[in-house]
């Protein structure tokens, strides 16, 4: 006995529901707001995979900074995205070389931390030259301090989405530009 569903047996409100699309503007720029920063740990899958089994708890956990980010979708809607980042900053720009068809080249590319505190206007070029511990003290209070602002203070975003290999949508922090107010969605 085949098992037989007519779509007037779908209730709204059941296990359907409509599909959220984020408002994009012609140049595939997506508008958001920085919600909340938060230090948060997760455990290292690759060490925990090593041949060295006897590692201490502390060494297979990873500390990282996400950036928890709420987008307007086309039906005025909230999406809510996460970028991860590490808790280090570099003073210099590296190249880097993909592997890709024609290798790719890219320079002058901060990592994802400093390129995201950067683009938000958390952190200004002239600030990485000064010492660590200065420079971590200063950047600690500034993203502590970020969940205590008011909405209206919040730092208002547009970007453009990049997937990850699992298919999963994030922001690309190379497009990140800081704007005054959100466009009316319509």
């Amino acid at each position: 006995m085949a098992f037989k569903i007519s779509l007037k047996d779908i209730k709204k409100g059941g296990f359907t529901r409509k599909a959220q699309i984020m408002y994009k503007d012609q140049e595939g720029f997506i508008y958001g707001t920085l919600k909340k920063i938060d230090l948060v740990e997760s455990i290292d899958e690759d060490k925990i995979k090593s041949k060295n089994k006897n590692l201490a708890k502390d060494e297979v956990i990873r500390e990282h900074l996400r950036f928890s980010f709420e987008f307007k979708t086309i039906d005025e809607s909230i999406m809510k995205i996460s970028n991860l980042t590490g808790t280090v900053f570099n003073k210099e720009p590296v190249n880097i070389k993909f592997k890709s068809r024609g290798n790719k080249i890219l320079e002058n590319i901060y990592n994802v931390l400093t390129h995201t505190c950067l683009s938000l206007g958390l952190l200004k070029k002239e600030e990485l030259d000064l010492y660590d511990d200065e420079l971590n003290i200063i950047m600690e209070e500034r993203l502590s301090n970020y969940n205590d602002r008011e909405q209206n203070k919040l730092i208002r975003i547009k970007c453009k989405l990049k997937e990850t290999p699992d298919l999963k949508k994030q922001i690309d922090e190379y497009t990140i530009e800081v704007i005054k107010e959100l466009p009316k969605v319509s």
